[in-house]
């Protein structure tokens, strides 16, 4: 099995839109038989690595992440799943994973979930949804 983290190639506080689309060429790859590909983003230089990370179609993947779940994901998707929980203890929860280097990112990341959330609806495309607190 293989686990993707969208947090390996979103392109710094601005580009869970792009890592969604990384996401779907991966998994319309996957899904044809064909090897994908995807480079990760360096955090602290705010730029892509050099090196290419494959995907085999022979393992099965599992792809985690905001921004993961879209119409195109899904279709060929076997399971998907959609997890979401209070604002507040969502903030809360990063802010104490990540620290203060993202208290001033919390608002722009948290326009793109909602953009991501109206242009896709992911929760109505999982197979099963979950709030937690």
């Amino acid at each position: 099995m293989r686990v993707v983290s969208l947090d390996e190639f979103y392109p710094g506080w601005d580009g869970l839109a792009e890592a969604t689309h990384i996401t779907e060429r991966i998994v319309t790859s996957h899904a044809a038989g064909r090897i994908a590909t995807y480079r990760r983003w360096d955090w602290e230089r705010d730029v892509w690595l050099p090196q290419e990370h494959a995907v085999q179609p022979d393992a099965a993947l599992v792809i985690e992440g905001c921004g993961a779940l879209s119409r195109t994901t899904a279709e060929p998707a076997t399971l998907s799943i959609w997890i979401d929980g209070d604002e507040t203890a969502r903030r809360e929860r990063a802010l104490r994973r990540d620290g203060d280097g993202f208290r001033r990112h919390w608002d722009a990341w948290a326009a793109q979930e909602n953009a991501h959330i109206r242009a896709h609806d992911p929760q109505s495309l999982a197979a099963y949804a979950a709030v937690t607190i």
